[in-house]
């Protein structure tokens, strides 16, 4: 019986979820050293951002689906009543606004919010929930 004695590429993942965790390029008798009880792990190279696992079961790597959210602009008036809309929200995702000294994390209670500015600034969003892969807008408030 032969050893292998070339590194091979391999991609941990949660369990669970199906999100890829790490790449690790390792002897396989090697492979025991980064195993844990919450994930598992698959011989094959992958791009942790954009892949992940939908069927922890039957362990193929796959593109992550698109955020679906949409924003209907990117500049308003910064007076509390000029509003952004954003729209197709998937449940649960998380909201982030930053910029111009605000820093605010919410879930999204419903798949259309609402968002007003009264301070002059730069505002970046973030809606994100995995599977999708994150969205992200900016936001010129003036």
């Amino acid at each position: 019986m032969a050893l292998n004695n070339s590194k091979t590429t391999f991609t941990l993942y949660d369990k669970l979820t199906g999100k890829l965790t790490d790449l690790v390029v390792c002897l396989p008798s090697e492979l025991h050293n980064y195993q844990t009880s919450d994930k598992n792990v698959l011989e094959a190279s992958a791009v942790l951002e954009l892949q992940y696992i939908p069927d922890v079961n039957n362990p193929v790597i796959t593109d992550r689906p698109t955020n679906p959210t949409t924003i209907d602009k990117t500049t308003v008036t910064a007076n509390g009543i000029d509003a952004i809309t954003l729209s197709n929200i998937p449940t649960n995702s998380t909201i982030e606004i930053k910029g111009a000294g605000l820093n605010v994390n919410q879930v999204a209670a419903n798949p259309t919010e609402t968002i007003t500015f009264s301070v002059i600034g730069t505002y970046t969003i973030k809606v994100t929930l995995f599977p999708y892969l994150d969205f992200e807008g900016t936001i010129n408030a003036n």
